[in-house]
């Protein structure tokens, strides 16, 4: 802080520096507050053109679809019925007979993960990255004795 130089010639002896004035309030200076809904990134508000999102279908028609496929790595994103604001997603996926359904969890940074919450996960900044991701590196799934995959293809949306 400066010293004021006013109070300098007023011959003030003891010196403290005294805090400048500051600026009058100007609401032009504060940051604007996010648009609604602002959270969501751009890739969410896309996610609808994704050929691997087949959105508010029930997890039976979900089952459906992929074992129609049945290969290891078919998977297809739904909305989640249960997951709520903190799992809106959940990532259906077919591995050795069997129809997978891992939430995809929105977490308090707006990331995203799979599953509960766990020590060193991975997250990603949107749903489509989480997705990417795990077209070229393994998903584990509950565990190493239950296997892993990568996912590989989708179904139709029909």
């Amino acid at each position: 802080m400066a010293v004021d130089s006013y109070q300098r010639r007023r011959g003030r002896k003891d010196r403290t520096p005294i805090a400048s004035k500051s600026p009058s309030f100007n609401p032009g200076s504060r940051p604007l507050p996010p648009p609604p809904g602002g959270s969501q990134s751009m890739d969410e508000e896309n996610i609808e053109a994704e050929s691997w999102y087949h959105g508010d279908i029930s997890r039976d028609v979900s089952d459906q679809r992929l074992k129609s496929l049945g290969t290891n790595g078919s998977f297809l994103v739904r909305l989640s019925k249960k997951g709520g604001p903190t799992s809106p997603y959940s990532l259906s996926l077919f591995h050795e007979g069997r129809v997978w359904n891992l939430h995809i969890r929105k977490k308090a940074d707006a990331s995203f993960a799979l599953g509960n919450e766990k020590p060193n996960e991975l997250s990603f900044p949107s749903v489509s990255e989480l997705i990417s991701y795990h077209q070229t590196n393994p998903l584990v799934l509950a565990g190493a004795q239950s296997g892993q995959t990568q996912l590989r293809n989708t179904p139709d949306k029909s």
